[in-house]
Parts: C-alpha cells; sequence; structure tokens
C-alpha cells in the first residue's frame, strides 16, 4: 500500500465510520463479534462459473476527483427521463441540480451515480428530496417519496398486511432496478430490530432484501423498500455493487473452514450492561453481568485459499497496562466548576488555536456523555468561503461540573475540514506519540494506571504516514474488562490532542453493580458452548468499500463465513446460566400468543394488543385480562400503544427528576418520561406518583383528556348535563374528564351510573385503547395529527 493510500483509509476511518463492509464490520462493536446478516446453515463447496448479476469493472478514481466521467453509460439526460417516467408525482417537482457523484461527501467517492436534487411545493410548504440514478445500468439506487402532513393518512388497522407489502415491495424493485429482474433475493436477516410501531400515527413496513448471486448469498449488495399501511412506497434504497462478482472455486469445504475458525475461537469474561446491545436513549432498569465473548473477531475464511480474512478495522491488537506516572488527574474540590474554571482545566491540556474564539458555555444535565451536570463549551472560528462546509469550523469539549474530569474534546477543525488536503507526516514517531498519549491520558482519567489498558496501534508505519495517532485504552474493573467503556484518543502529528472522548459511567459509579458478580461457568464450559453453535456458510463478501477512495486494493472474495446458532451478528455465553445468547441490536417485544382469553368478552381488543407487543401474557401464557390494572400498567400501555417500542425512540431526556418515587432504575421511568415530555403528566420531583396504586375509572378519564389534549374543554365541560344527572355524579372528581370521554364512546356510564371509583382491568383498558385508536382522523385532537 502507498503512502498516500495509508493516508486516504485513515482519512476514510472517520469520514464513513460505520458503514464499512457487510462481511467485516457488520455490528462488531466489541472484540468477537465480527458480522453480516443473511441466511443460515450449512455449506458445501461451491464451482463459481459465471456472474448472474454482470456488472463493469471496477471503477477508478481519486481522492480529489471523485467519479471518472468518462466512463458513464448512462447521461444525465437520461436519468432524468427514468426518473420522470418512473414517478408520476415528479410532475409537481422542480429539478434543482444533477450531479454525478455525491459532491457534498468528502472525500468524494468514485461510485458512478447520478443524484438529483427536486424540489416539490404546495401552498407554503416546500420539501426537498433526492433520487439517485445508477450511471452504468439506470437503475434507481435511492428514492425517498415526499410526505406532505395533507398526504399523512393515519388510522388502524392498516389497509395492507406484511405478505401483502411484501409483493408491493418486490414488484417496486423490479420496476425501478430492471437488473434485479432475474435475480433471486433473500430476507435479509438482520440483526439489527427496528422498533415496534404503535397502533397510532403512520403504520408502514421496513422491509429488506439481499441478493443471491450463483447460488452464493452476497453480503455485499442490499436493498431497502419502505410500504406505508396503504400499500405506498415511500422509500427505496439499494446498495449496489459496480463491479464483477470473482469467477473462482472454493477449494476449501465447510468442514475444513469451521475447524479453522473454531481453532481461533477464545473467549474471554466480560461485564456487560444489558443495555448493550440496544440502541436509542439512555434507559433506566440496567442490569450487569459477567459474560464469555470472543476476544478476537470469529474468523473469516477464504474460501480459495483456506486462510483467515483479517479486517485492519476489527483487529484490537493486544493490551497492555499503564506504567505509573507522576502526574495524575486531580479532581476538583469545593463547589461546582464555573465556565471559567471548566474552560481551565481543558486548556490544561489542550491548547486552542488561534483565530477561535470561545462562543458558548453550558451547564447542562444529562448529556449525552455523562448523567451528571456537565459544561459544555464550543469555540469557532470566523467561517471562510473557501472552505468546503457552509458552516464555521469549531472545537467543543465537555467537563464534569463537579470533579473537573474532562469527557470530551473534539477538534472539528482537523478531524472534518482537514481532509480537503493531504495530512502531512507526521513530525515525531510512534513511539514518542504513544509516550504522549500515556502522559495525557493519566492527566484526563482518573485512575488510569489501574482502570485502564492501552490497545497496540494496528499500523505505526501507516499512523506516522497520516499525521495523526489514534490509541484506544480499555476499561477495566478488576481483572475483567468493561464493555462499551473504551476511551479514545487522537494526536496530530506533533503530538497535540484532536479529539478525546470518555463517556461511560465510572468505575466508582458502577461499583454497586458490578461488586459481587461471579463467574459460575468456567471458561472450559463456555468455550465448549459457543463451538457447538458454530456453523459457516460460503458468502461473497469484501474486504473495504467499493467506490470510495483509499480502498483502491478493496476485493470481493469468496468466503466461509461463521454463524453462531443460525445468527451471523455473534454471540455470548452467561457466566452465570451458562446458557448461549446470540446477539442483535435493539430490541422488539417479543410475540407470545395468550392462553386464557379465549371466549373472553374483550378476546379480539386484547388479541390486538398481544400481537402489537402492547400486553405480554406471563411465562406460563396467561395474561390475566380480569386483573386490576395500576397507574403504572396504564402508562406503559398507553406508552406502547402510541409509539411502539418506545424505549428505543430517541426521545428528548433532560434527565431532571420526574417523581419522588420514580428514580432512574424504575420499571416505568422510560414512559413516565415519555407522558411527561408530551404534556400528559406534570412533572412534580418532589411528590409520588404513585405507580402502584389501581387505576379508578375517574382517574383513568383525566389521563385520557390529558392525552387528547382536551384540558381546557375539560374544564368548561366541569357542569355537562350528561354527567350531573348520572346517580353518583357527586362522587365524581373529574366531571368535566368525564362528559369528553363518555361523549367520544372511550368510558361511559351504566345503568344511570359512572362508577368513578371502579378499577380499571386489562380486559376494560385494551378496549379502551382500541376505542381511541378507532378515533384517529376523526377529532382535532393533536394525538392524531
Amino acid at each position: 500500500m502507498s503512502r498516500k493510500q495509508k493516508r486516504s483509509t485513515k482519512a476514510l476511518k472517520v469520514a464513513v465510520a460505520g458503514t464499512l463492509s457487510l462481511a467485516l464490520l457488520h455490528g462488531p462493536i466489541i472484540p468477537g463479534v465480527s458480522a453480516a446478516t443473511g441466511a443460515s446453515g450449512s455449506a458445501t463447496a461451491v464451482t463459481v462459473t459465471d456472474t448472474t448479476v454482470p456488472a463493469p469493472t471496477p471503477v477508478s478514481g481519486t481522492q480529489a476527483q471523485g467519479p471518472d466521467a468518462s466512463q458513464v453509460k448512462v447521461t444525465k439526460e437520461e436519468a432524468e427521463k427514468i426518473a420522470r417516467d418512473l414517478f408520476p408525482e415528479l410532475a409537481e417537482a422542480q429539478l434543482q441540480e444533477v450531479n454525478l457523484g455525491s459532491p457534498g461527501t468528502y472525500p468524494p467517492p468514485t461510485e458512478l451515480v447520478w443524484e438529483l436534487r427536486w424540489q416539490m411545493t404546495r401552498g407554503n410548504g416546500s420539501y426537498g428530496y433526492g433520487i439517485r440514478i445508477d450511471a452504468l445500468t439506470g437503475d434507481v439506487r435511492s428514492y425517498s417519496l415526499p410526505s406532505f402532513q395533507e398526504d399523512w393518512i393515519v388510522g388502524y388497522p392498516p389497509e395492507v398486511k406484511r405478505d401483502q407489502a411484501e409483493e408491493i415491495a418486490k414488484a417496486f424493485i423490479v420496476k425501478v432496478a430492471p437488473s434485479l429482474k432475474d435475480v433471486e433475493l433473500v430476507e435479509h436477516q438482520n440483526s439489527y430490530i427496528s422498533p415496534r410501531g404503535g397502533l397510532f400515527g403512520q403504520i408502514g413496513y421496513a422491509l429488506t432484501y439481499q441478493v443471491v448471486v450463483n447460488g452464493v448469498l452476497s453480503e455485499i449488495e442490499s436493498i431497502s423498500v419502505e410500504v406505508d399501511g396503504q400499500g405506498t412506497v415511500r422509500g427505496f434504497h439499494y446498495n449496489k455493487l459496480q463491479s464483477e462478482y470473482p469467477q473462482v472455486t472454493a477449494s476449501v469445504n465447510a468442514e475444513e473452514a469451521l475447524e479453522s475458525i473454531q481453532e481461533g475461537l477464545k473467549l474471554q469474561p466480560v461485564y456487560q450492561s444489558s443495555n448493550y446491545y440496544y440502541y436509542g436513549p439512555r434507559r433506566g432498569s440496567e442490569q450487569w453481568s459477567l459474560v464469555y465473548t470472543p476476544a478476537e473477531p470469529l474468523s473469516v475464511i477464504d474460501a480459495v485459499t483456506g486462510e483467515s480474512i483479517v479486517s485492519p478495522y476489527l483487529s484490537v491488537g493486544q493490551t497492555e497496562s499503564l506504567p505509573a506516572a507522576d502526574r495524575v488527574f486531580q479532581p476538583h474540590q469545593g463547589a461546582k466548576l464555573t465556565a471559567e474554571q471548566a474552560r481551565a482545566r481543558v486548556t490544561q491540556v489542550y491548547t486552542i488555536p488561534e483565530g477561535f474564539v470561545q462562543e458558548q458555555s453550558n451547564l447542562q444535565t444529562n448529556s449525552y456523555e455523562s448523567s451528571k451536570e456537565t459544561w459544555y463549551l464550543r469555540w469557532s472560528k470566523e467561517y471562510d468561503p473557501r472552505n468546503r462546509y457552509p458552516f464555521p469550523e469549531s472545537i467543543t469539549a465537555t467537563v464534569e461540573a463537579d470533579t473537573g474530569k474532562i469527557l470530551r474534546i473534539y477538534d472539528e477543525s482537523r478531524m472534518y475540514y482537514g481532509y480537503e488536503q493531504e495530512n502531512e507526516p507526521a513530525k515525531i514517531t510512534e513511539a514518542e506519540a504513544r509516550a504522549e498519549a500515556i502522559r495525557l491520558i493519566h492527566q484526563l482519567y482518573p485512575n488510569a494506571a489501574t482502570e485502564l489498558r492501552m490497545t497496540s496501534i494496528g499500523d505505526s508505519e501507516a499512523a506516522e504516514e497520516s499525521g495523526q495517532f489514534t490509541y484506544s485504552f480499555q476499561r477495566y474493573y478488576g481483572d475483567y474488562p468493561v464493555q462499551n467503556a473504551s476511551v479514545g484518543l487522537t494526536l496530530d502529528g506533533e503530538g497535540k490532542i484532536i479529539m478525546y472522548s470518555s463517556s461511560a459511567p465510572s468505575n466508582e459509579e458502577l461499583a454497586p453493580k458490578l461488586d459481587g458478580l461471579e463467574l459460575t461457568v468456567s471458561e472450559a464450559e463456555a468455550q465448549e458452548t459457543f463451538i457447538d453453535a458454530l456453523t459457516t456458510e460460503l458468502a461473497y463478501i469484501s474486504t473495504g468499500i467499493f467506490g470510495y477512495p483509499g480502498h483502491e486494493e478493496a476485493e470481493i472474495k469468496l468466503a466461509y463465513v461463521p454463524y453462531v446458532d443460525g445468527k451471523r451478528l455473534g454471540a455470548y455465553v452467561d457466566g452465570t446460566t451458562g446458557k448461549l445468547h446470540t446477539i442483535t441490536f435493539g430490541e422488539q417485544t417479543e410475540i407470545v400468543e395468550a392462553t386464557d382469553i379465549e371466549g373472553h368478552w374483550a378476546q379480539e381488543q386484547l388479541e390486538t394488543l398481544v400481537s402489537a407487543g402492547v400486553l405480554q401474557p406471563d411465562a406460563e401464557g396467561l395474561l390475566h385480562p380480569n386483573a386490576e390494572v395500576t397507574l403504572g400498567d396504564w402508562i406503559r400501555m398507553m406508552a406502547r400503544a402510541m409509539y411502539g417500542d418506545y424505549e428505543m425512540y430517541g426521545y428528548y431526556d433532560d434527565g431532571g427528576e420526574l417523581f419522588a418515587d420514580i428514580d432512574a432504575d424504575s420499571p416505568y421511568v422510560s414512559a413516565v418520561r415519555l407522558f411527561v415530555n408530551n404534556g400528559w403528566l406534570e412533572r412534580k420531583p418532589t411528590a409520588d406518583l404513585n405507580p402502584e396504586q389501581a387505576l379508578t375509572r375517574d382517574h383513568l378519564a383525566l389521563l385520557l383528556t390529558h392525552v387528547l389534549s382536551y384540558d381546557k374543554l375539560a374544564g368548561f365541560m366541569q357542569q355537562d348535563v350528561s354527567v350531573s344527572g348520572l346517580a353518583d355524579a357527586s362522587a365524581i372528581d373529574n366531571k368535566g374528564a368525564v362528559a369528553i370521554v363518555a361523549s367520544l364512546g372511550l368510558l361511559q356510564p351504566s345503568n344511570g351510573r359512572f362508577n368513578p371509583d371502579g378499577v380499571v382491568t386489562k380486559a376494560q383498558a385494551a378496549t379502551i385503547i382500541m376505542r381511541l385508536a378507532a378515533l384517529q382522523g376523526k377529532t382535532d385532537s393533536t394525538l392524531f395529527r
């Protein structure tokens, strides 16, 4: 690899982080997890004799030039015609811009794709969007249907079910990407689980597929289609390979490949959070355990040579203890830091470059980096119109207000803008940079010598040539590493900080949760369990990102990829139970059929909520439909009915206290915070919510008016005759609320009585939720907009 290529590769790691080849980087966030998705099962030796999906030879290009226009086979005029012919709604749109490639991306990709930018206007509103057309085949590569508010159709149930949506998606794929007409598509065995949607608002289906080439699954190409509940395709994305698949013969069989993978397996114990394989906002009820995970990513075996395919992006290298230091982090004492003191903490280790002026200093709670109060500091430089990006360069830092611990320093001017020019070789050696990194980490991180271990840099020569040195420090609690708790430090060619990040809870904060955890399963037992679940499958993979500079040496390979218990992403073994768990990122409510609702008067409503994940039967399959519902039960039921798997959504979390009896570990905290953020509950940090109290009909009527935003109307209707005439009207506290919910058919009187103190059952709650869902589109409540 040339020096220039090494520099480009380094830049690309930041510019397109998280988008590397599926075969080598699909989800492996920790050591031992190498993943992509695909069909599971065993594989046998295969001879590949021809290519089912023909494509041109790899497109060349340079970091500065982008795509090579001389190789275009579809002109921009033809691309526009293809788009207009396929999508009639473009008759209302104006074509604003057409570019070959993605000029807004740096370094510019070399992939030959026309990017057409459109604008559609209705009334006083406009919507800008893009369509991408393959400049070699004319296939649509991406499309997103504009969505104006008047187009939004809400209501449950959807007009099309999932199997119908799949038929619509496949027909659309062939229509917009004709090269896929005779190509076998298989459903993407996606290990990234999307949140389950609720019963309210727009309902749709996210469908993903992979292609099969010569009977072999390709982990390089993928197709995703979004179909709404009315059967309209709202989005499409085709991750296509503009290169040929190799015509090679697998000389290694599946058994030999599996043996190689098993021989390379080495498990290690780690502390793991229940939130680790979950993406979304910070949530409560976090549980920790000791588990066994592979110490290195599972091997991918070249089907031709039998050698392990090693990715420099996954290999974590060896860790080493840090030497003791004379100058170490000193915590702040006394009152919380002022903004000036926080700034001084930063400038002790980092020199603000000339021309940057501090323009922001905010004291914030529950930032991304910490649940504690932190100072957010920002410096910016006057905008230079010669820059590619239309905003000024900036430097940011985050500092804990009570301890003075720096959580983050980010020099955007060199991490982002710096890639417009070639980086100069470092003025110091990697050994000197390493020594400086160790010196700095002792000053930045408390107890660095005992809690951190340094990971070796992959290629010291490449780092010196690139002018940047990136180091990772794995955090340990006692003898075992803590998952998702590494500290990152990047230095420039002179040894100055470009980026520093330390966002996980400290060991002091974790101590109550980690102390007492013990391994009762031996490493040998865990190893045996893991190996028994290992299989391998033949697939096409890539060793880089085709169409991006710095990856000119990327290759397509026929390889045996590992599966654990039929899943591609990876697995771990519980250190206490010995049970193997396959990995999925995110979570969806597991649907278990209820066994005690057959013939119940609310069977239909209960079955709907069970199928939507709103209600869950217990371990014996019992739903207990006549059981009384508590306030906390109702809040969680409504949160799931409204937002599906609401804990996975990135709703705003200010970290402030909600109620005296709802702390961060409360099972109700996420749902209660959602209610507070939506204005459906009033935050009262010094008062109790009492989520375990039984939910009465009177209280439920009030809660429903909060959700419907009819509080003022409820006050106006407090003397409504439809309620004041009830036999038990004097016992009703929220008469206006009862009048509203009764008139809407949500919660009605019976035999001239409302029974305000009657406790709501699970079946009754389910019925009310389904009645509420049926009101979508029929009221002016903001709930349904």
